[in-house]
């Protein structure tokens, strides 16, 4: 059961969050089944990144820790981690894209997170345009944003006119409306 997480009640395996579910399918591979033959471990900062603090307070022992278990010096601030040197990011610190609310009074505490999201809606800009040019007729629905103006100009605006206010616009896909079947 998911309570039990991978490997079943005997290994529990886990740990971390999400370890339970799909996110700790590969980590429960490498460890397990595969023993470890081709297992690498990957900095955070760059694959799954988070872009949470790096540190963890013990309250019991009342002292602070890095989470990665290395020493407090060698811990390595995920938060500035410059972007074209991130692969992969993990939105669960730093609030899901489609939620559009995620701006609040500690902006600094979230620049990065801002930045991953900011990127993660160009990647959606990025499709709903290739549909654009593949499905004539096809216009996304997009919040004050010209779905044509440059990049340059569309990079000011985090959400890529994907939110409403608070709300989020969702993706429509071009074989949602009958003039975009191919009969």
């Amino acid at each position: 059961t998911i309570d039990d997480g991978w490997g079943g009640p005997n290994l529990a395996f886990g740990g971390y969050y999400g370890a339970g579910t799909i996110q700790g399918l590969a980590s429960y591979y490498y460890s397990h089944v595969d023993k470890f033959a081709r297992a690498v471990e990957l900095n955070r900062c760059y694959f799954n990144t988070m872009a949470d603090n790096p540190h963890h307070f013990n309250e019991k022992l009342n002292r602070t820790f890095c989470r990665t278990l290395e020493p407090m010096s060698q811990c390595q601030n995920c938060r500035h981690t410059p972007l074209d040197q991130i692969y992969t990011a993990h939105f669960t610190v730093c609030g899901k894209p489609d939620w559009c609310d995620v701006w609040d009074r500690n902006w600094k505490k979230k620049e990065q997170c801002m930045k991953l999201i900011g990127e993660w809606h160009k990647v959606r800009l990025n499709l709903e345009k290739e549909w654009m040019e593949r499905f004539p007729g096809y216009t996304p629905e997009l919040h004050y944003i010209n779905a044509t103006e440059s990049p340059r100009q569309r990079l000011m605006k985090t959400f890529q006119g994907h939110c409403r206010g608070e709300d989020y616009i969702p993706l429509r896909y071009p074989n949602s409306y009958d003039r975009f079947l191919i009969e």
